[in-house]
């Protein structure tokens, strides 16, 4: 007779043997991404590979050669102290779970054989600020970097010149991406190849500084160590020359309380002006000391048709700055004269063009600060005026016009406030002229039609 009891236990067997069928077929572990490499450090014994972050990666096994494989959870790996030969590193990126298996290994080859980039330089043309640097590289057709700094700050790297490599790659790379620009395009826009030419402006007189130059590839791979060479600018330009000027040698961001629109009316040959008060604007400044009269400063970057041409500026016994006109007049060798044209505002509600020789603008310095009054006084006729914008043109004793490539155009106006900014650099320099091209590069004149008047003397 069959046992019902059996019966159970014989299911339940079943039951369980099927069950464990189950839990044995696993699924198959999902290889991890690889890893894709790139140089990002090389000189001509050292180099850096670093590679993209795996998703869900525990870590990474390389190896260099034939050496024993070594793992680590950062994504770049460094060697130093190397012979000049061609090495290959491999990596991987491997599994902390059963879900994931190691990736496949990613290899790159790095080329220690290549000669090293080396540099000569040539300091000339040297006055209290400014030099003439030329640098000429052992390989013309390799791309490198090169630039002036203090020597003080550069003895603040002195221990670790590959982090002043690193810092200026930063700084380059910042620079183009302001302007959309990936680091290829920022490279190929900025590395010289062959023999260059720098003229550093706005240096401190009698001043140590460092001409320094390295091999970089467009990639951003260091190719070379840096070389430096030394040189001092020469003291300030003679006796008669007032100390304080060197408070205002330098670079420094403007921001003004309104701007000055000038505009074409519809069908008319003339334009007009339409003072906006409260409208600021920001410009920035490079001053200058000239070379052949050490007592001005030229001002580039108040004009905003033209940054080639400087507003003039002379240094009173105050110490404050007092700038004279937009755009300075005259030879260079013999100086320039201080003369202006500035759009005034003259008694409660009426606006002209007055000229003069007076200081339009009066800057007072606090710290790294600062701020203008506006030059104000009587005219003939006894009616007061106070300086509103200076950007106009003087092309003949009474003749004066207003330039642009189109209408309107935008001038600075009101109070200037001027913050020290650090020195200008030569990164700076060539990615404004080889990328922010001038608004107004088509000058077009228009008279302004309004009458001009003279300051009593």
């Amino acid at each position: 007779m069959f046992n019902k009891s059996s019966l159970f236990i014989c299911v339940a067997a079943l039951t369980f043997a099927f069950v464990s069928c189950e839990t044995q077929q696993k699924p198959e572990p999902e290889k991890l991404a690889t890893p894709t490499l790139s140089i990002t450090e090389q000189t001509a014994n050292s180099f850096t590979v670093s590679w993209n972050s795996v998703e869900n990666a525990a870590g990474y096994a390389y190896a260099l050669q034939d050496e024993a494989e070594q793992t680590t959870t950062n994504t770049s790996v460094t060697y130093s102290d190397l012979e000049a030969a061609t090495y290959t590193l491999k990596v991987k990126a491997t599994s902390g779970t059963e879900e994931w298996s190691d990736s496949d290994y990613a290899e790159i080859s790095i080329d220690l054989t290549a000669p090293q980039l080396t540099f000569t330089f040539e300091v000339k043309d040297l006055t209290a600020t400014s030099a003439t640097v030329v640098c000429t590289p052992s390989d013309d057709n390799a791309p490198y970097w090169f630039d002036t700094m203090s020597k003080a700050d550069f003895d603040s790297y002195s221990s670790d010149t590959e982090q002043l490599m690193k810092e200026v790659l930063d700084q380059l790379i910042a620079l183009g991406e302001e302007e959309g620009l990936s680091v290829e395009e920022t490279l190929e826009i900025l590395l010289s190849i062959g023999q260059d030419t720098w003229t550093p402006t706005a240096m401190t007189p009698a001043t140590d500084y460092v001409v320094y130059a390295f091999g970089m590839s467009y990639d951003g791979t260091f190719t070379s160590d840096i070389q430096t060479q030394g040189f001092t600018t020469l003291e300030n330009g003679g006796g008669d020359v007032n100390p304080a000027i060197e408070n205002w040698i330098g670079t420094w961001s403007a921001t003004t309380t309104g701007k000055l629109e000038w505009y074409q009316p519809e069908g008319s040959q003339y334009v007009e002006a339409l003072y906006h008060e409260d409208d600021p604007m920001t410009a920035t400044f490079t001053i200058e000391q000239n070379t052949n009269d050490p007592s001005q400063l030229l001002i580039y970057g108040w004009s905003q048709v033209d940054s080639s041409l400087p507003a003039l500026g002379l240094v009173n016994e105050a110490g404050d700055l007092d700038v004279y006109s937009y755009v300075a007049v005259g030879e260079e060798s013999n100086g320039y004269t201080p003369t202006w044209v500035a759009f005034c505002k003259i008694g409660e509600d009426d606006y002209n063009l007055v000229t003069g020789q007076f200081p339009a603008y009066t800057f007072t310095l606090n710290g790294e600060t600062a701020t203008s009054t506006l030059y104000s006084d009587a005219l003939n006729d006894g009616s007061t005026f106070s300086v509103i914008s200076m950007e106009v043109y003087a092309i003949a004793e009474t003749s004066y016009s207003i330039y642009g490539s189109s209408f309107p155009v935008y001038f600075l106006g009101g109070n200037i406030t001027l913050t020290k900014e650090p020195a200008s650099t030569k990164a700076a320099s060539t990615l404004a002229s080889e990328v922010n091209f001038p608004v107004f590069n088509q000058h077009k004149a228009f008279s302004a039609r309004n009458n001009f008047v003279s300051i009593a003397e």
